[in-house]
């Protein structure tokens, strides 16, 4: 009987206990992010980017990529380990624009991002994906790709990607060399 109980215990926890819910964000939230200018101080700024429950990491090994994860965790039985629940990356890219990565274990979280694209009405696209389903949703300035039913630690994955950047400050025009007309030309034509 003893036995027959350290058995079930661990089935009975795993099946009733239920695991904290990732933290969701938001498709606003996830398109100021990606619009942020370059050498802003991320750490310092969590609490304004974020809501509460989120933790600066730094850099991804070998990277330029930034990243935030969830304070929420959840175990894994299968090999042992505590992973946060959502995770959410800045990548600049060549280009000047910011790639913004939202993971997350949780359909509850991905779902309301789904949601609003549809509201936006913005046609879907399927994305060729291994082992995954992927649809792509193009806007204006911003293209955001799904992918859902991945394999590893993350099954929901966003991608949102800046198609424009904001238009830079033109300089003012100067006249092109031997081309200077002077101030009593100029006021005489």
């Amino acid at each position: 009987m003893k036995k027959l109980r350290y058995l079930l215990v661990p089935l009975f926890m795993t099946a009733f206990i239920r695991a904290a819910p990732a933290q969701s964000i938001p498709l606003e939230q996830l398109l100021k992010l990606g619009a942020l200018p370059s050498g802003l101080p991320l750490k310092k700024m969590t609490a304004a980017l974020f809501p509460p429950g989120w933790t600066y990491q730094g850099l991804v090994e070998h990277t330029q990529e930034t990243y935030w994860t969830a304070n929420d965790t959840e175990y894994e039985f299968d090999n042992e380990t505590e992973a946060a629940t959502a995770w959410v990356s800045l990548r600049p890219m060549p280009s000047g624009t910011v790639d913004v990565l939202f993971k997350t274990v949780s359909a509850k979280s991905f779902d309301p991002i789904r949601r609003d694209l549809k509201h936006r009405k913005l046609p879907a696209t399927p994305v060729t994906c291994l082992e995954c389903v992927g649809e792509r949703y193009e806007a204006s300035t911003y293209t955001v790709t799904l992918y859902s039913g991945k394999k590893g630690p993350y099954p929901y994955i966003v991608v949102l990607h800046q198609t424009s950047t904001p238009a830079a400050a033109a300089p003012p025009s100067t006249p092109a060399p031997g081309t200077e007309k002077s101030a009593a030309t100029a006021a005489n034509p």
